[in-house]
């Protein structure tokens, strides 16, 4: 590990500004700028967080987040302070010349125990629905009519369980406490996930919240049924299963769907704004990796669209290898940019979806997530991140699916910075950050390493203190299942991190040198090395970083989710 001040200047965030401290200059000022200009544009009453660092408990905590509508403790009333999410869905029932419909409900409970036979029940299920959908005008009217009942925009969160509550809980109040979002959010659920008494404290807490009972939506019989029984304990299918059902559920026209343990580094309501978005009416985010997932050839649209994943990672290497000159140790840049890499897959745990625009995509978004027996279980797949460009594909409409082409980035704390020493790996990885389009941090997924319930969270509770440059399937692939010292020790999956000699991290100082704000410029800029060049073994390492400066928007978002823990009672959520 090599720390290095970086000559480069002037593309970057500075720290928030001091107490007597002179102002940052205009290029280092947006992301502060945006958000609090977007909050105050949409309602008065709130005192920007850049006046204090202080903790959320205290007085001044309701000046920023919204002071509870109902009282200030749960004890001062057995009724429920709690709101329901205002909006009444449209019973989606077939009318009398829906032959594909009524053929499709008559299939609901159809099943095999052999596979193959699941497969074609399911094909010729699809094929109803593909004829369902170009031909209803009683389903094109039931959307119609429900969307024109919808609010326009607003925030869509599924949870249930106490540590999954907790993450929801401390995700809100970044969002109302240091972004200054204002949009109004729905946190669904699915019957009696939540108990009431949880409800009223995290509604006396997080101002413009709403609840949702999925159990209550009435989802039309033309889609199988949701679970056999009720989904508790959750698992971890049940879990995808209440995502999608939120996102068919959602009381909005527009939609930003967040999962509990991704947390908004910066104000969301800037991805309505985005040309991105406003074209394609969508928005989603890669994952580390790459290369073709089964369920493109399982729906028979290989080559559709511009994002199908081309080719196998693998293979890509083998061939790229004519490319490198060993006696010079230099690239032919030119045939390497022009060899194109297989695309990344889809990580699906943040979205931005237009639902009037696409109602079509969530049928058929929610047909294949409920052939989860199938979908789920076929080569590369994992959960629900991949069924959304499937999704997109079978709609017949895959250049609206947009995937924002930056990859993400790992977030890292310094053991040794915390007197760790020794520490094996020294740099933790606390999940993925997630880019806007132009390049700054919008999303810190904690794929792994999430808030416990209660009790000792440990280094999981630390701010982010050091983000890479986007990294690579093979530097991904490094930092969650290990090298080959960790793989001979035994540690494999439990590595989640880099050795000292796998980061060489830059310094960001108070004159904006270091790249915090175009990330996806990090390593042309300081290491000249292409996307490309990181997915070949000899040239992925060490990975670039930069240290994030303490009043960077990213590192206090972060760091609030330490003090989030700090405000719940002893045992954690109240109601478990």
């Amino acid at each position: 590990m090599r720390a290095i001040v970086s000559p480069f200047h002037g593309l970057l965030v500075a720290p928030a500004k001091l107490p007597n401290s002179p102002a940052p200059s205009a290029p280092c000022s947006r992301t502060h700028a945006l958000a609090h200009s977007s909050a105050v544009s949409h309602r008065s009453g709130y005192v920007s967080l850049l006046k204090s660092s202080s903790t959320l408990t205290g007085s001044d905590t309701w000046a920023r987040i919204g002071k509870p509508q109902h009282g200030s403790t749960a004890e001062e009333s057995q009724s429920p302070h709690y709101s329901t999410a205002s909006f009444t869905p449209v019973n989606f029932t077939r009318g009398k010349d829906d032959t594909s419909w009524a053929e499709l409900a008559g299939m609901r409970w159809e099943r095999s125990e052999d596979w193959g036979e699941n497969v074609g029940i399911m094909k010729r299920r699809l094929a109803l629905l593909r004829k369902m959908i170009s031909s209803s005008s009683t389903l094109k009217g039931h959307w119609k009519k429900e969307l024109s009942k919808s609010r326009d925009r607003g925030i869509v969160m599924s949870a249930g369980g106490q540590e999954q509550l907790t993450n929801a809980y401390a995700s809100l109040l970044v969002l109302r406490k240091v972004t200054l979002s204002l949009l109004p959010v729905v946190l669904c659920h699915y019957g009696d996930e939540i108990p009431e008494e949880t409800k009223n404290w995290l509604s006396q807490r997080i101002n413009r919240l709403e609840f949702l009972d999925l159990a209550e939506f009435p989802f039309p019989d033309y889609h199988l049924p949701v679970f056999d029984g009720h989904p508790q304990p959750r698992s971890r299918e049940d879990g995808y299963m209440v995502k999608l059902l939120a996102l068919r559920a959602a009381p909005f026209k527009e939609v930003i769907y967040i999962d509990v343990d991704s947390f908004p580094l910066d104000n969301p309501e800037i991805l309505f704004r985005d040309r991105n978005y406003r074209k394609a009416g969508s928005m989603f985010w890669p994952d580390l990796w790459r290369g073709k997932t089964a369920i493109f050839d399982m729906f028979e649209m290989p080559e559709a669209s511009p994002w199908y994943p081309n080719g196998d990672l693998g293979t890509w290497r083998d061939e790229v290898g004519q490319f490198y000159d060993e006696n010079t140790g230099k690239w032919d840049i030119k045939q390497l940019k022009n060899h194109q890499v297989p695309v990344q897959q889809t990580e699906a745990g943040q979205l931005v979806i237009n639902r009037e625009r696409h109602w079509d995509v969530l049928e058929y978004l929610l047909f294949i997530n409920m052939h989860h027996n199938i979908t789920y279980h076929i080569e590369n797949m994992l959960g629900d991140k991949d069924t959304f460009p499937a999704a997109f594909g079978l709609a017949g409409k895959p250049q609206d699916f947009y995937q924002v082409t930056i990859g993400p980035l790992a977030a890292l704390v310094d053991f040794e910075r915390h007197g760790m020493i020794g520490e094996n790996p020294r740099y933790k990885t606390l999940g993925q950050v997630q880019l806007h389009p132009k390049g700054y941090m919008m999303f810190h997924h904690k794929t792994i390493e999430k808030l416990p319930a209660k009790g000792d969270a440990g280094y999981r509770r630390w701010p982010i203190e050091i983000v890479t440059a986007p990294i690579s399937d093979l530097q991904g692939g490094n930092m969650l299942f290990g090298g080959s010292e960790f793989q001979s020790l035994g540690k494999g999956w439990l590595n989640w991190g880099f050795t000292s000699y796998d980061v060489e991290y830059f310094v960001c100082g108070f004159n904006c040198s270091c790249n915090v704000r175009q990330m996806h410029l990090v390593d042309k800029v300081c290491t000249g090395r292409t996307p490309e060049m990181k997915e070949v073994f000899e040239h992925a390492f060490p990975v670039t970083g930069v240290k994030l400066p303490e009043g960077h928007l990213a590192y206090r978002a972060s760091a609030k989710l330490g003090e989030a823990l700090d405000t719940l009672p002893p045992d954690g959520l109240p109601g478990f």
